[in-house]
């Protein structure tokens, strides 16, 4: 095996072992990338942390667990997304999935430390509506202000 390789997929198991030990690890004030599997606390915490994302939309949902359930979970470049004060900024149907699925432990990609006015941009090609980017924009705009 490349010795590169191996260096980083060492690394990527050194990060994740340590968020296993301790999820406060999710708060990074940069972007730093780590390939994964997942585990129920991780998920847990995605999930309860999953405060200013759109509704779940069940259609969506049902077929992501049928996915799930069925091995057809595949890892891609679509990421598990953060924000630096710990807040999940992008995975809210696939979370839940995974968790109505079980909780299997499936490989992702997971970005920790994104600024947070990056939701307004995930998935704006036709999955949020103007509706959903406005009340995303319009929620940040006030959490900004309201801040010292």
């Amino acid at each position: 095996m490349n010795t590169s390789l191996s260096t980083l997929q060492a690394a990527h198991r050194e990060f994740a072992d340590a968020l296993r030990r301790d999820l406060s690890l999710m708060v990074q004030p940069q972007p730093v990338t780590v390939q994964l599997q997942t585990w129920p606390a991780l998920i847990d915490y995605l999930i309860e942390h999953n405060t200013r994302n759109r509704t779940i939309k069940p259609k969506h949902l049902g077929y992501l667990v049928d996915s799930i359930k069925s091995g057809q979970w595949y890892l891609t470049g679509q990421g598990f997304s953060v924000d630096t004060q710990g807040e999940t900024i992008d995975c809210g149907h696939r979370t839940t999935a995974i968790k109505a699925a079980g909780y299997p432990p499936l490989w992702i990609n997971l970005t920790l430390g994104v600024d947070s006015r990056a939701i307004a941009f995930i998935d704006s090609h036709e999955k949020r509506s103007d509706c959903d980017v406005f009340e995303i924009w319009l929620n940040h705009k006030l959490e900004t202000e309201v801040q010292p």
